[in-house]
């Protein structure tokens, strides 16, 4: 029996091998056909222009008399004539050689689909050999148990690296948009201390109202970007002091929204944000580092149990 599914397995591996080496044949043979295809479309336009310089020569215009004044008109004809064939032939040959490259394609398609649903196969007797050793091989299951449960643990880890890294991007894009609001209402606040008048001081509100907005969002994202730390701290030993943001968010924002009519209080809630905005790319980096590190491990797990299990040898 296990014998029997040793050897099965073996036949679907050595089949896989086969539809991979296929499928990547076939990639290659998709990209030469559309390469072959824009050059004979160039070719075929290139043609066509020299079979109306040949008409032209053929019928009785100006352009025709003149060249029969200036030169002689056989011989231009002739020069015309030849470039229209060279080009015909140049269009003929790259017909010839896409016609080949589709042809291939078409048997490569045949032979992909005469081996079937490789996949599906090799799963089914997979799993036969998976439930055996259940079953039967209680030594060899505890591993493969083992190594199932790291697999889970790293799934989950990954996971939560990821969330994390969408909430710290989400939160860049809000600290950005408040920079820029910021910006914008430290520039016309400058213009307005200098007499620019009531179009200078509205631009300046407008811009502190629309900050205003933005802090709320920064807050709100930086308290989710928080609790999405907190999932992987611990896991990851990552070098992130949690608990100081929502203290500093608050100090000057809420600074900000009490003398927000200062142009110092402007400028120090630009810094700030920009401080906040180099650490949380900081930390991001640090996650992306960490979630590269989790799914090389949780690729490894994989390929390990497959491996465990595929290799397997018992003479039953």
């Amino acid at each position: 029996m296990f014998v029997n599914l040793n050897k099965r397995l073996e036949e679907v591996l050595k089949k896989n091998r086969e539809l991979d080496r296929l499928q990547g044949k076939l990639e290659n043979l998709k990209i030469n056909i559309n390469k072959k295809q824009n050059i004979l479309h160039s070719l075929e336009e290139n043609m066509i222009k020299e079979l109306k310089d040949v008409d032209k020569l053929q019928k009785l215009s100006v352009s025709s008399l003149l060249y029969m004044l200036m030169f002689k008109k056989d011989e231009m004809l002739y020069k015309e004539q030849k470039e229209y064939i060279e080009a015909k032939s140049k269009v003929e040959e790259c017909t010839k050689e896409l016609n080949i490259l589709i042809e291939e394609k078409e048997y490569v398609e045949g032979e992909i689909t005469k081996l079937g649903d490789v996949e599906k196969e090799y799963q089914e007797i997979f799993r036969e050999k998976e439930d055996f050793i259940k079953s039967n091989l209680p030594e060899d299951n505890k591993r493969i148990i083992e190594l199932s449960e790291e697999i889970s643990i790293n799934k989950s880890e990954a996971k939560e690296l990821r969330e994390a890294i969408n909430e710290g991007d989400n939160l860049l894009n809000a600290i950005e948009n408040l920079m820029e609001s910021l910006n914008g209402a430290r520039n016309w606040g400058t213009v307005d201390m200098l007499g620019g008048g009531l179009l200078s001081t509205h631009l300046k509100h407008q811009h502190i109202d629309e900050a205003r907005d933005y802090m709320s969002e920064v807050k709100r994202y930086l308290g989710r970007f928080q609790r999405e730390l907190k999932d992987v701290y611990s896991e990851e030993g990552l070098d992130i002091n949690i608990g100081s943001f929502a203290t500093f968010a608050d100090y000057f924002f809420d600074s900000f929204f009490v003398d927000w009519y200062i142009q110092s209080s402007i400028k120090e809630a630009l810094s700030n944000t920009s401080t906040l905005k180099d650490r949380i790319e900081d930390i991001i980096k640090d996650l992306k580092n960490a979630l590269r590190r989790s799914e090389n491990a949780l690729e490894n797990l994989k390929k390990e149990r497959i491996g465990y299990i595929e290799n397997l040898e018992v003479g039953i």
